[in-house]
């Protein structure tokens, strides 16, 4: 497997995965997400077979020494095979020395999906990031921010105060613009003892 920027002809997979992958309340318009991409604001990266077949995407904020991985999908016939572990290492190689960090569905028994939000928490534990502590609020329902520390996460040496939440909303706002956080309500709660 292997990473490349997006080219305009990938953009079709990519927003048909976007749909697939994300629900309706966590999904930016992608005509604006695209918009902001051809403006050099975001990366659209594509993961892709060695045929260069199509596996899945990201679409990350860069910002001086920030990245945050705001959406990360691998087609659901590639799940489960180790490729959603080598897309986040590719992602850790293209931005080698930035903090890198990513927002997750904040895990939940009440929730519709509550196996769903836990794996999904348990695969980015054991990919090298860590809860911050944060929690953010928004259309969306409550999120947790993860930050990457590295391996050593899972043995309790992390720095999880590499991210803040003002570089959250920084960067969230730099790809949705300010009406749509406004509408969105988007905000971050102060930090408190990880789960």
């Amino acid at each position: 497997m292997f990473m490349r920027p997006a080219l305009e002809a990938d953009l079709q997979p990519i927003k048909q995965l976007y749909q697939e992958a994300f629900p309706r309340l966590q999904r930016a318009p992608f005509g604006m997400l695209t918009k902001q991409w051809r403006r050099g604001l975001l990366d659209f990266l594509t993961f892709r077979e060695e045929d260069d077949s199509f596996i899945g995407f990201s679409i990350n904020i860069p910002e001086q020494d920030l990245v945050l991985i705001d959406y990360l999908a691998i087609s659901p016939q590639a799940r489960g095979s180790g490729y959603g572990s080598r897309a986040l290492e590719l992602l850790r190689l293209y931005y080698l020395g930035k903090r890198i960090f990513l927002i997750i569905e904040q895990p939940d028994d009440k929730a519709p999906n509550p196996e769903q939000r836990i794996h999904r928490k348990r695969f980015y534990l054991r990919n090298g990031y860590a809860d911050s502590g944060l929690r953010i609020n928004g259309a969306e329902g409550k999120m947790q921010l993860l930050v990457y520390t590295g391996n050593d996460s899972a043995a309790g040496h992390t720095n999880t105060s590499l991210v803040t939440g003002e570089d959250f909303l920084r960067l969230q706002r730099k790809s949705l613009g300010n009406l749509p956080m406004w509408l969105g309500n988007i905000h971050v709660e102060k930090p408190r003892f990880c789960k």
